[in-house]
């Protein structure tokens, strides 16, 4: 028995309308969702939480009133970098990127950590373009000290 794309779509809504912070979908976690004119745009991104180095956004574009999947829309992030208001990185986002065929997504690499400011500009293919900015907090890299086991202690010199 196959489910209908709009009871996918109401309990996804329902359950980002509870709980925004649990939810997980293409491999990630939403990070923003709003109405730009026909259309509803959500984003995700991975890894949870964001560090620095390779991260993943991904897009899900719905009709703004009937709330079903919207293909055929060209979708662009740029990231700018805190402390700045010109892009550092830009990346496409697509469908064979993506995990989820319902989804468009890029892959970008963050050098480093802090408040980015992420511009997603959304193109209809004989239309007009839509553009969104929101925050997207990057953690830094966790560092973890040698252990015993890595055999890096043993190889110090004694005295």
């Amino acid at each position: 028995m196959r489910i209908p794309v709009w009871q996918i779509v109401v309990v996804a809504a329902v359950w980002v309308t509870f709980d925004p912070g649990g939810l997980l979908a293409d491999g990630g976690r939403v990070c923003w969702s709003g109405v730009a004119s026909a259309y509803r745009l959500t984003v995700f991104a991975e890894p949870v939480p964001l560090r620095q180095g390779r991260i993943d956004l991904s897009l899900f574009v719905q009709g703004s009133e009937e709330l079903t999947h919207v293909s055929g829309v060209k979708a662009t992030f740029a990231l700018i970098p805190p402390g700045s208001a010109t892009p550092l990185l830009e990346a496409e986002a697509t469908r064979s990127n993506a995990t989820n065929p319902l989804f468009q997504a890029a892959s970008l690499i963050v050098p480093f950590s802090g408040r980015w400011q992420v511009k997603l500009l959304v193109a209809e293919p004989e239309g007009p373009f839509y553009s969104a900015i929101f925050p997207l907090e990057v953690a830094c890299l966790l560092y973890t000290s040698p252990s015993p086991r890595d055999g890096l202690l043993s190889r110090m010199p004694s005295s």
